[in-house]
């Protein structure tokens, strides 16, 4: 059994230093090229940032974390391990495109993860550690601590957006004995995100699938509990999902049949 980050890390709450969420520093009319080419131009002094603050907290950065005395595996048939520090490429842009497009109302400068990394820990004090680290050493414009609020999909970390020259990264701390569930979380969050792509049914698949994930509840339980509450809101996400579902099916039966 996992032993899961939460004594410690629900000291620290989620916060955020302007009103709204942050956006990069430009001009509405930024285009993502543009924002990616300055992001390009920003990742060596954030890489270079990130590896100091990590050696002061003692982080080994080439090291690869072990759960139960056997290096962490990636979900991913690589057969790679991960490393404490990952410096991650730049987000890719057909992905920004989307999330601009489904979660941002076309506000390109509210992507915060063209640059980015992630930090991947051993136990919760050292999730402290190196969080401590980060908000002493970065300007630091937001925080979410996942797990102590965790994603309908139960998905537990914290994301640390720094300023370096003007331009918001982001800095992922993951906790390794969770990494060998965060492939599986995310081909569900693709398969929602694949057939809810609106705004608005995202926030209500939210709704009637918080806790589902965390608590080892099956699906038919979530129908359940959904109907049991008489709560409208719930009822109607989860009828609108379920005939998109069922078109979804009659679609793909047709298109077998035809071939």
């Amino acid at each position: 059994s996992i032993q899961m980050p939460g004594n410690l890390m629900k000291k620290f709450a989620s916060f955020q230093k302007t009103v709204g969420d942050p956006i990069q520093d430009a001009p509405h009319t930024v285009t993502l090229a543009e924002l990616y080419k300055r992001g390009k131009s920003v990742k060596p002094a954030f890489e270079a940032a990130i590896k100091k603050v990590s050696k002061k907290a003692g982080i080994r950065t080439n090291q690869k974390p072990k759960v139960n005395g056997s290096k962490q595996k990636r979900i991913d048939h690589s057969g790679k391990s991960f490393k404490a520090l990952t410096l991650a490429p730049l987000k890719n842009l057909a992905r920004c495109e989307v999330k601009v497009k489904n979660d941002y109302d076309g506000d390109v400068r509210r992507i915060l993860d063209f640059v980015r990394c992630s930090i991947v820990c051993q136990d919760e004090f050292e999730i402290v550690n190196v969080y401590q680290h980060v908000l002493e050493n970065f300007e630091t414009v937001r925080v979410k601590n996942r797990f102590s609020e965790s994603l309908f999909v139960g998905t537990r970390d914290c994301l640390i957006n720094v300023k370096v020259k003007g331009h918001i990264c982001e800095i992922q701390l993951q906790f390794a004995p969770l990494l060998a569930l965060k492939e599986m979380q995310h081909v569900t969050w693709d398969c929602y995100m694949g057939k809810v792509p609106d705004k608005s049914m995202m926030k209500k698949m939210e709704m009637f699938c918080s806790g589902w994930w965390r608590n080892n509840r099956t699906a038919r339980d979530l129908v359940v509990e959904v109907l049991d509450s008489r709560n409208m809101d719930r009822i109607k996400a989860l009828a609108d999902f379920s005939e998109k579902e069922v078109s979804d099916s009659e679609e793909q039966a047709k298109t077998t049949n035809s071939n």
